[in-house]
């Protein structure tokens, strides 16, 4: 019986990640803007975790999906 993959694939998987930066702690409570230690931590994904992910899957030619607020994605933007 053949497969709807090519070849002798026999699994596939899918990634995807959320990097929603300190938008979901603003959405929760405006004030949480104001303590720079939370803030520090939402901070951790879009500026160091997320190129280190990208480098990572690049290195193994893998593809996949990143769902990021509106809010986040113009802050963290490249010149």
């Amino acid at each position: 019986m053949s497969g709807i993959w090519p070849g002798d694939i026999k699994c596939v998987a899918m990634l995807t990640f959320d990097v929603d930066g300190m938008s979901s702690w603003i959405r929760r409570n405006p004030d949480y803007g104001n303590l720079p230690s939370l803030m520090s931590m939402a901070e951790y994904g879009p500026s160091v975790a997320t190129p280190r992910i990208l480098d990572i899957l690049d290195s193994h030619d893998i593809k996949a999906s990143f769902y990021i607020p509106g809010y986040v994605g113009p802050i963290h933007m490249n010149p």
